[in-house]
């Protein structure tokens, strides 16, 4: 009987001490989480142009291709066409994408088609106070690109940039919270999924007519004009804005069409 007893009790003392030992484990385990989502690691990768740029754009590629929820973009300059893909692509993947730039930039009309009926969300800061130079990216509030480099061929390609990718929950949530910040700062946002008007070659080239008849002379190809064609590499001598505006719009609209049926071209 005694025996009996003693064996329950030893029995009994084990039981609780392995239940001590699991609740010490679980507690241990959700301060390593803890302390984990309070300092969570830092994964920093530079970039340095125009020696680093095609790796960096395809790192930026990939990570537009792999966004699931948001695309947060500030950016002066904005003409590089694979970026352009990418951000339709992602908004028939339903990622919400934001997109910020200077409304002071040459040409805004012709950047603002850029997005012309994707579904982009886009904002022109018209303050006069100061310029919006920003250039970073936020992607799923967990990825951010941020540096010198506008979203440009020649950033990428030709001129002595820099741009960072940095992996960390804070400072997403940093550039995410400036991000609503200039947007309620730089001006009210535009729907591009608004249809106000038909962007067809032809209305283009009817827009283009009227402009010259009721201006009475052509208007000069602007500066961004020259550098969005020269990101494209097509010929810009000896084109009017109008002309510009509608060599543009047309190489868009064919890299689109050509990239949704897997066209194969290295954009990089």
């Amino acid at each position: 009987m005694f025996n009996s007893q003693s064996s329950l009790e030893t029995t009994n003392v084990d039981v609780i001490f392995q239940l001590c030992l699991v609740f010490v484990g679980i507690y241990f385990c959700v301060e390593i989480i803890r302390l984990w989502l309070k300092n969570p690691s830092l994964l920093v990768e530079p970039f340095f142009m125009p020696g680093e740029g095609k790796a960096c754009i395809k790192k930026l590629y990939d990570d537009l291709q792999n966004a699931t929820m948001t695309i947060r973009i500030a950016s002066y300059w904005f003409t590089h066409l694979q970026i352009i893909m990418a951000l339709r692509l992602a908004r028939q993947r339903n990622v919400s994408v934001e997109v910020i730039f200077d409304k002071s930039t040459p040409n805004v009309t012709t950047l603002e088609h850029l997005f012309h009926n994707t579904g982009i969300t886009f904002i022109e800061s018209d303050i006069d106070a100061g310029r919006m130079h920003n250039k970073f990216i936020v992607i799923d509030e967990h990825i951010s690109w941020i540096g010198s480099a506008n979203l440009t061929g020649a950033a990428f390609n030709k001129n002595y940039e820099n741009m960072v990718r940095i992996e960390s929950y804070k400072i997403a949530k940093l550039y995410a919270q400036d991000f609503k910040t200039l947007t309620k700062e730089l001006g009210q946002p535009n729907q591009s999924l608004k249809k106000s008007e038909n962007l067809s070659y032809e209305n283009l080239k009817k827009h283009s007519r009227a402009l010259h008849s009721i201006v009475g002379k052509k208007k000069p190809i602007s500066d961004y004009q020259r550098r969005v064609l020269n990101d494209f590499g097509l010929d810009w001598q000896g084109l009017d804005y109008d002309q510009a505006y509608i060599k543009i719009d047309k190489t868009i609209n064919s890299a689109w069409r050509l990239f949704k049926q897997g066209t194969k071209k290295n954009y990089w």
